[in-house]
């Protein structure tokens, strides 16, 4: 468990400015609001004191009580009631860093994360409450009749600190979606000074006064642009220059929240000034974070467009009515036709040719579900292409066209053709020439012969493959051929051997044998062999 004590290891200055900043932010409110008789509809210390915890952790809970102390204190409170007062802001803000234990809250880049703030702050602010007026009950500060008001009042004031202050705190760690340039810092500049003086003149009516009437929710307006264009950093300065000036006007006993009696107008400022932030807060937070989504959605895009550009085959998207919606880079350099040439067009619009082949068909059958598959075909050019056509399916699972992969297989084919030709005119060296050619794999299986091994035994060279020597000779035969085939297999040498072999017509022939190991690429032993026939060699058949 983490230890609930300071740590002085970096974090000194910090913690020291965040008492200052609470010890400061308590005595300007109290001074403020007491100078006037008003009752304080914010306490921006409580937003501090939150903020500065989900900035650097419960372990700064000393420097929370030692603010709030200290500003009361200094505000004039008595200090054992000072003391009681500190202790329940410091377990308000404990209270509010524990239900908001996600650590993306901190960050405040969606409008969830602001929402969980205000709704989780309210209700630790709760404590904070209930421990203040009972206090200044307790200590005969104010009359035991006004416990429920003082309580309910408290606690408003510290919800609306949470809601103005603490997002000021958090943009320590904010991520802007957009950058800031030097004219996009003088746009918001003049937004700001244009907002604020708004603000100067339906408050405080200063430095004209445009008459009795609702005008306070025309910095509505103000809100909506700082949001739409500044994010964020164009909200929060704002709202906290409403709360001021609200707060002014009623102190002052000016504009539209002082027209009304003092406990209405109370809760009418509340309102006004929370749903302002909030909703200000909230827009803000939701067009970034819509930006973010845009901007992530524009660079996927370009990332898998290049993908499919730098794809070696072809990519054909086609739409639901089978017209070309998509045409990479290889199918422009290997057709000459662009993609601007083929959208919206048909296969057989641009390659008239396709009609004799089963293209067009398979994009229909790829529209009704299924997966078509096309062998080698050729092409006016010569060329040799395969293809596959395949549904393309939206998130529903409805099938909203077809993507189509295509080969060039020219190469391969001419490969094929080539190796053909090859292994063909082998094969007529081996069946032409007079030598007995065969091979065999390390099991003695005869894997290859040519045709004048099959002539020994009047067979098939097909009947011969897959056979032993115990299959064509005599056991003493097949015993002395396998002996020196292991030879070869062990000394992985070439050995000449004479090797008596019996005919189909029961005679014997010796002859001259040289073997040699193969070796396949993937170093599998088999055995080769040429038989050389020694001259007056053939022995009558064995009686």
């Amino acid at each position: 468990m983490q230890r609930l004590t300071l740590s002085f290891n970096g974090n000194l200055a910090a913690a020291t400015g965040l008492a200052l900043a609470y010890a400061l932010a308590a005595k300007l409110a109290l001074d403020f609001f007491t100078l006037h008789r008003a009752v304080a509809v914010i306490w921006p210390a409580s937003g501090i004191a939150l903020g500065g915890l989900l900035l650097g952790g419960k372990k700064w809970w000393p420097a929370v009580f030692a603010g709030s102390l200290a500003g009361n204190i200094w505000a004039g409170c008595p200090a054992p009631a000072a003391f009681f007062i500190a202790g329940g802001a410091t377990l308000s803000a404990l209270a509010g860093h524990a239900l908001l234990h996600n650590p993306a809250t901190t960050w405040l880049q969606t409008p969830q994360d602001y929402l969980r703030l205000v709704l989780c702050g309210g209700l630790a602010s709760v404590i904070s409450a209930f421990c203040g007026a009972t206090t200044l009950r307790i200590f005969g500060l104010v009359p035991p009749a006004q416990w429920a008001d003082n309580w309910l009042n408290w606690w408003l004031a510290d919800v609306l600190g949470i809601a103005i202050a603490s997002p000021i705190l958090l943009l320590r760690h904010y991520r802007p979606a957009t950058g800031w340039s030097a004219w996009r810092l003088g746009h918001a500049a003049a937004y700001l000074a244009a907002a604020i003086m708004a603000g100067h003149i339906i408050f405080l009516h200063w430095p004209l006064h445009p008459g009795d009437f609702g005008k306070a929710f025309y910095l509505f307006a103000f809100i909506g642009y700082g949001a739409l264009n500044f994010g964020l950093p164009g909200v929060l300065p704002l709202v906290a220059a409403m709360a001021l000036q609200a707060a002014f006007s009623v102190a002052l006993g000016i504009g539209y929240f002082a027209d009304t009696d003092p406990h209405s107008g109370l809760y009418l400022e509340w309102s006004y000034l929370l749903i302002t932030a909030v909703l200000g807060i909230l827009l803000a937070l939701a067009i970034e974070n819509h930006q973010r989504a845009e901007r992530a959605a524009k660079s996927l895009g370009e990332f898998n467009r290049q993908i499919l550009e730098s794809l070696l085959e072809g990519v054909i998207v086609y739409d639901e009515h089978g017209r070309f919606k998509l045409w990479n880079r290889f199918m422009q350099a290997m057709t000459g036709i662009t993609e601007a040439d083929c959208l919206g067009r048909t296969p057989l619009e641009i390659f008239p040719w396709l009609a004799r082949t089963e293209i067009p068909a398979g994009i229909t059958r790829a529209l009704q579900g299924e997966t078509v598959h096309h062998a080698p075909f050729q092409s006016t050019d010569g060329r040799w292409l395969s293809s596959v056509q395949t549904p393309l399916r939206d998130a529903d699972n409805s099938i909203v066209g077809v993507l189509e992969l295509v080969k060039d297989e020219s190469s391969q084919i001419q490969f094929g053709q080539s190796l053909s030709a090859s292994e063909a005119r082998f094969k007529s060296i081996l069946d032409n020439t007079p030598t007995v050619i065969f091979t065999k794999g390390r099991d003695g299986i005869y894997q290859m012969v040519n045709r004048q091994f099959a002539a020994i035994f009047g067979m098939n060279e097909a009947d011969i493959r897959g056979r032993c020597d115990n299959d064509l000779f005599p056991a003493d035969i097949a015993q002395t051929l396998r002996n020196n085939d292991r030879m070869v297999q062990q000394t992985r040498q070439p050995l000449i051997f004479e090797e008596t072999i019996q005919h189909r017509d029961g005679t014997e022939h010796i002859y001259l044998s040289h073997k040699f190991p193969l070796l396949n690429p993937e170093a599998t032993f088999t055995q080769c062999a040429a038989f050389l026939p020694t001259s007056a060699n053939a022995r009558p058949p064995k009686s």
